[in-house]
């Protein structure tokens, strides 16, 4: 008789008894390039000028308000490839908000200072000679000589500009529904530390808080051996979403800090899963599970996407639905629906 063929799902639990497979679930892979953002923002009246409020265009009923995002990075290990540029985008996710402006602006600089001075040399010079001599029997001798010269110099000095290159590139995406920052490294600045990023948004007069999704990646140029094959690599990535609420407005801040609080006790607590020890053999079927279906996506397309924690934040994740959240312990899944329910109370206050 011949025995019935085994299920991939038992082969691969075989497979991680005698330690062929690993049992841990995918994620995303860590680089060494670390990236912060505070979670709240507080959205200040803006004071509009008469240039920005006609460029802004506002409607009856909108209003302008100006909130500071600040970023922060650590490079925590040295990297193969140096980060040669951040790209920082920056997507309200309520459909009424619009950019009407933002800062820092396209901005070129020099790895001169001042300009470049030059001098030009032009020599000019011209000569004749002519030398006889003879002599006439044995008692005449004679020597004649004569030599002309001229010589003209002209000095000319001017300055030149130094060349420029793009440091910091921004603009809007999205027709106008969101923005983005692109800095690069450069003589005059260091993609390492703090960097503020300032948005204003036009918004309904009635507004008191909103979410911002806030991506960020760094690239470096990844040189082959064959020159026409260069290609961008990321070398760190992130996402953060923060709560901007309207100054002034204390329930509106109350969510948010509810919502923070929401955010920080989901990822300590699905940080928790990957250290738990799996004492039953139910714990490694589950994760032999999960190590199957889950694909790992690719970071350059969606930096952090794999992460079911950035999955559910980002709003790309329903915790009833999502099959990977629903494998996860029962206090886990607990924290997600907090967390959504944090979300929405803050969301819906308009």
């Amino acid at each position: 008789m011949t025995p019935a063929p085994l299920h991939p799902i038992m082969i691969a639990a075989l497979l991680a008894t005698f330690g062929f497979l690993p049992v841990e679930p995918v994620f995303a892979e860590s680089f060494g390039i670390q990236f912060d953002m505070p979670p709240l923002a507080v959205a200040v009246p803006h004071p509009s000028t008469d240039e920005i409020q006609r460029s802004a265009d506002l409607l009856p009923g909108e209003t302008l308000v100006a909130c500071e995002l600040v970023l922060s990075s650590m490079i925590a290990e040295p990297l193969t490839l140096p980060a040669q540029q951040w790209l920082v985008r920056c997507q309200p996710r309520d459909g009424s908000v619009m950019i009407a402006d933002y800062g820092p602006r396209t901005e070129l600089a020099s790895g001169v200072d001042g300009s470049i001075q030059v001098k030009k040399l032009d020599d000019h010079t011209e000569s004749f000679g002519m030398s006889v001599d003879g002599s006439h029997g044995n008692w005449v001798r004679g020597s004649f000589g004569s030599d002309h010269g001229q010589k003209q110099s002209n000095t000319y000095q001017f300055n030149k500009v130094a060349p420029l290159q793009t440091v910091i590139a921004s603009g809007t995406i999205h027709r106008g529904r969101g923005v983005y920052f692109k800095l690069r490294s450069a003589a005059t600045q260091v993609l390492e530390g703090e960097k503020t990023f300032l948005l204003t948004f036009r918004v309904p007069a009635n507004w008191r808080s909103g979410l911002v999704d806030v991506s960020v990646s760094a690239q470096a140029q990844q040189r082959s051996f064959v020159v026409w094959d260069d290609r961008v690599k990321t070398v760190g990535a992130a996402n953060f979403v923060v709560a901007a609420y309207r100054q002034g407005d204390r329930e509106a801040a109350e969510a948010a800090q509810a919502l923070a609080e929401a955010e920080q006790d989901l990822r300590r607590d699905a940080e928790h899963t990957l250290h738990r020890s799996p004492d039953l053999v139910s714990s490694m079927f589950r994760r032999v599970v999960m190590k199957l279906d889950v694909t790992k996506l690719d970071r350059q397309s969606d930096p952090g996407a794999s992460l079911w924690v950035d999955r559910l934040i980002t709003g790309k994740a329903d915790p009833h639905f999502d099959q990977q959240i629903r494998r996860l312990p029962v206090d886990v899944r607990v924290a997600a629906l907090d967390y959504c329910d944090a979300r929405d109370t803050f969301a819906s206050l308009q």
